[in-house]
């Protein structure tokens, strides 16, 4: 499938090149000459990630128990800026890392010198390292590290990715082998990313990064070719030595430390499990920074260390790092793809010349086949018109940092760390690009505007203008999902929710209920307790079943069921110890994930649903920034309101008659246990 789709793609390429190209003056020379090659771009990358993804895949496990013995390990934690409830929870997880303790050290860098990250680490039992200086951002902090540390594996993780205790146990047993420099470990991450939050697509799209964190990197291991990405890796600090430690001058280290090990002979080595979940940018423009960064510094790698004649690489080697850095043009494909059939409708500008039956029949074939086989080697991990518009939303901001980077005018080399941990109470437009898109928008529309004036002015409309009019709709549809994407929804919540159904008991010195748990945070647990009473206030105690051999202490804050689930209650943790919260932690995280099934594309998934559902999506009627204080006041005050206590006291008492109902045989359930109690009793 994948030969014949690449023959395809030949095909029509060579047939554009030919046959279609409009030279009939400079403009519209100039326009078909630059569609050209951006379709010639995309087949050249298109064709290497067939090739990546076609290859045979074997997954060799190797276990820690496989080791003649345990070699040192260091666990460095960059750190700058990052909020201290985040740097808190990856250096809490740490301390629960599943090996020999004399072989492990776990230090926290902080290029911040921040005092409550020295004092937190020193409660924790962790190493604290401050360098002197910053130069080289998070590669010369990691350098600085390395100097002041003697142990024989390296493993890097971001502030906010928590490691998982069995994190070791999958990865050092690599190391047996001498030529392996790294072992990476996908980076997966809790919280919904910013198509999924801001599409309300939580359950029916896949976060924007699985594909290539799960699919593309494991593809890649066949090539060795696996791409460090910053975090989740364990390195062998020989191997390390060898090129000089992580590499500095360009903002993407990572790409830079693995191209030059592999170079070298080295070997990377891919762990398809989860080993470590993190926080994905929860704001537009923090994701919008961060895709900068890439893209600039893949573009100085390519500068710097040419993939195509850096010495010690393979062919196929070669190819994978340079499409890499191709593919960071796509903010410049897109713009050219999208403004290609504007420039006809609107302008009259042909950017190519063929007949409607010769396009179709040559273009046609070639897309089908493309989407087919996507679909084939992608799974369900992603489908080709949602890369569309992933790329679409970005294509604005990346396509000038490319440009910018190409022609040596870029902006000074500035290493902006992403925030994390971000709240807001209200909806926010990202600016940078909401107003941009909307330009788009408008030139879309203005297309379509301009094909229906030529048919009420001609009373018939030719085939160029049916092929643009339908180029023009398939990155309408688009524009407007990434508009959409750049209206931030609210985050309210400080931290996220993980649904874990256990049994649990809520009790005080007066009361005791046993229950479910539905869902719980770092900060708080919601229960449901069929058998509680109406209004749950003031101070209690939790026994979670798994989670600590000690009751933990809660708040009650509100009642957060509906009519049809009124025995749903949120609790929010108070007095937790330092190892009461390791152990919330540890239960939270530290479980077992399944990668071939969790991540991927849900039923609901099309784009045409999204579209739908994102078009219905109400804002909250909430007060205004940072009003959460209010809100939670408002929860608390509603339980004193006649309407509500009436509704939950009927579906209370409904409930305790059918329970005392099925206690007595010779009572039936009927209308007379909800009227009166006592009947049934």
């Amino acid at each position: 499938m994948a030969l014949y789709t690449a023959l395809l793609e030949i095909a029509y390429l060579f047939w554009r090149a030919c046959y279609t190209l409009c030279l009939t003056n400079i403009l519209n020379a100039f326009v078909s000459v630059l569609l050209l090659s951006a379709e010639a771009l995309g087949c050249i990358q298109q064709m290497i990630f067939y090739r990546i993804m076609a290859a045979p895949r074997v997954r060799r496990p190797h276990r820690l128990s496989t080791l003649d013995y345990y070699p040192s390990v260091d666990v460095f934690i960059a750190t700058y800026n990052e909020p201290l409830e985040v740097l808190r929870r990856t250096l809490t997880a740490c301390t629960y890392l599943d090996y020999p303790k004399d072989k492990l050290n776990v230090y926290v860098l902080d290029d911040g010198c921040r005092n409550e990250v020295r004092s937190l680490a020193e409660q924790l039992g962790i190493h604290y390292i401050a360098r002197p200086t910053r130069e080289h951002a998070k590669a010369g902090n990691l350098n600085y590290a390395l100097s002041k540390t003697k142990g024989e594996l390296i493993v890097t993780l971001d502030a906010d990715m928590v490691p998982k205790s069995f994190f070791l146990k999958r990865t050092v047993g690599y190391f047996k082998k001498r030529r392996v420099a790294f072992v990476q470990a996908p980076q997966i991450f809790f919280n919904p990313d910013l198509f999924q939050h801001n599409l309300r697509s939580n359950d029916q799209v896949t976060n924007e990064q699985d594909f290539f964190m799960i699919e593309m990197q494991s593809a890649r291991e066949s090539f060795n070719s696996v791409m460090y990405v910053g975090s989740n890796t364990v390195f062998s600090r020989r191997a390390l030595e060898t090129i000089g430690g992580f590499l500095t001058g360009t903002l993407t280290e990572d790409v830079a430390t693995s191209m030059l090990l592999q170079a070298r002979g080295y070997k990377g080595k891919f762990v398809r499990d989860v080993l470590a979940k993190g926080l994905s940018p929860e704001s537009f423009e923090e994701l919008l920074h961060q895709r900068d960064r890439w893209c600039r510094g893949n573009l100085q790698v390519a500068k710097k260390w040419n993939p195509l004649t850096l010495p010690g690489l393979r062919m196929m080697q070669r190819f994978i790092y340079m499409s890499g850095v191709l593919y960071w043009y796509f903010g410049v494909q897109k713009i050219i793809f999208i403004a290609a059939p504007i420039l006809y409708l609107d302008f009259g500008i042909q950017p190519l010349r063929a007949a409607l039956l010769p396009l179709a029949a040559m273009w046609l074939p070639k897309f089908l086949a493309s989407m087919l086989t996507f679909r084939v080697l992608a799974g369900d991990r992603r489908n080709l018109y949602w890369s569309h518009i992933y790329e679409t939303a970005q294509a604005p901001v990346l396509a000038r940092s490319a440009l910018a980077e190409t022609l040596g005018i870029a902006h000074k080399n500035r290493f902006h760390v992403t925030r994390k941990g971000v709240t807001q109470s209200s909806v926010r437009i990202a600016s940078k690009v909401f107003w941009t898109h909307c330009v788009l928008l408008g030139f879309c529309l203005s297309g379509f505007v301009a094909s229906m004036h030529s048919l009420v002015t001609t009373h018939a409309i030719g085939g160029a203008y049916v092929v643009n009019e339908l180029w023009n709709l398939y990155n309408t549809v688009a524009v407007i999902l990434s508009i959409f994407v750049s209206i931030e929804q609210p985050r309210y919540r400080r931290t996220e929710r993980f649904p874990k159904q256990v049994h649990c008991k809520v009790f005080n010195d007066r009361e005791c209920y046993e229950g479910y748990s539905v869902d719980i945070s770092e900060t708080g647990i919601r229960v449901e307790l069929p058998y509680a009473s109406l209004v749950l206030s003031g101070e209690w105690k939790i026994a979670i079943e798994g989670l600590s051999s000690t009751p933990l202490a809660v708040r009650a804050i509100a009642w957060t069921g509906a009519k049809e689930d009124p025995f749903r209650y949120r609790f929010e943790w108070v007095h937790l110890t330092h190892e009461q919260y390791r152990e919330l932690v540890k239960f939270i995280f530290d479980d077992e994930e399944d990668v071939e099934n969790q991540y991927r594309l849900a039923a609901g998934h099309s784009v045409l649903a999204t579209l739908f559902r994102t078009w219905h999506v109400k804002v909250d009627s909430l007060p205004p920034k940072g009003d959460r204080a209010q809100r939670n006041r408002t929860s608390r005050d509603s339980w004193h309101n006649t309407d509500v206590l009436n509704i939950l006291d009927s579906e209370y008492k409904n409930v305790r008659a059918m329970q005392l109902c099925k206690t007595d045989r010779a009572c039936r359930p009927g209308p007379h246990c909800i009227l009166n109690l006592s009947t049934c009793a």
